[in-house]
């Protein structure tokens, strides 16, 4: 399926919670990669991280991922 065009955050319901430009698209794509099961595995075996720390590792992550304004 090709991509379509990027959905912005300033559609009904989103609460201003993301900046008008926010590219939803890529936030979800981005976030779903992030935070699947698979990310987790490869990156507490590569890193020795626990799950506490993972989850701060992936709190700070998406904190600073949905601050930043799209290109």
């Amino acid at each position: 399926m090709a991509p379509g065009p990027p959905r912005t955050a300033s559609g009904p319901g989103q609460g201003g919670l993301l900046g008008p430009a926010a590219d939803l698209t890529w936030l979800i794509d981005t976030t779903s990669i992030l935070a699947a099961a698979e990310t987790y595995l490869l990156i507490t075996r590569t890193t020795g991280w626990d799950l506490d720390e993972y989850e701060r590792w992936l709190i700070r992550t998406f904190s600073q991922l949905m601050a930043t304004p799209s290109r």
